[in-house]
């Protein structure tokens, strides 16, 4: 029981994290970024480039990777995003082909091997004998949560991470991805505006 708090405690925390800058983005800018995703893996990728290939300790890789991405957003909103933003579907279109367009890139530059960026903490943390490591879903934690509400974003990544990690320990980690699949479909259902999300006007 208390490795399924603590590991849930963990896959809560970054989820709301990933969750977190999708509900910013949507409630500030109101545009629904399929490529958000995207751009966490682009820092991801970036911040494994510049520690691993260019030398840069990690403190300072991280940043740099922030500020890389943040410039290739403004860019992406300038060119693509700002023309259409009159028509929602055509920002929809837009950011799914950034989506792939960032994948695939990443695909061609680093190849399918799966990328190691070292870990702020060399060694794991003990925690009543419970090991835990030194560090999209996102759009399903927003939908759970509802799109304009960080509380309901931070309530639904809580929900979602202790599910999964229960999921995991009680039957298989090959069932966790699922719990997202039921939690969009029964919020969906049963309250389309998220848990704290507030009710579109008729």
């Amino acid at each position: 029981m208390l490795e399924i708090l603590l590991y849930g405690a963990v896959t809560s925390a970054v989820y709301a994290l990933l969750a977190i800058g999708f509900t910013l983005v949507f409630g500030v800018a109101r545009v629904l970024n399929l490529a958000h995703g995207s751009f966490y893996a682009l820092g991801a990728y970036l911040t494994f480039a510049f520690g691993t290939r260019l030398g840069l300790p990690l403190f300072a890789a991280g940043p740099c990777a922030v500020i890389a991405v943040a410039g290739f957003g403004v860019v992406v909103e300038r060119v693509f995003v700002r023309p259409l933003r009159r028509s929602p579907l055509a920002v929809l279109l837009i950011t799914l082909a950034v989506a792939l367009l960032v994948e695939q890139g990443l695909f061609l530059v680093f190849g399918s091997e799966v990328r190691n960026v070292p870990a702020f903490v060399a060694a794991n943390v003990s925690i009543a004998h419970v090991d835990l490591g030194g560090q999209i879903t996102a759009f399903s934690i927003v939908i759970l949560g509802g799109l304009r509400s960080i509380p309901g974003t931070l309530l639904a990544a809580l929900a979602l991470g202790y599910s999964e990690t229960a999921v995991a320990y009680l039957t298989s980690g090959s069932y966790t991805e699922l719990v997202s699949l039921v939690a969009i479909l029964l919020t969906l259902v049963l309250r389309p505006s998220g848990f704290l999300g507030a009710r579109a006007a008729m």
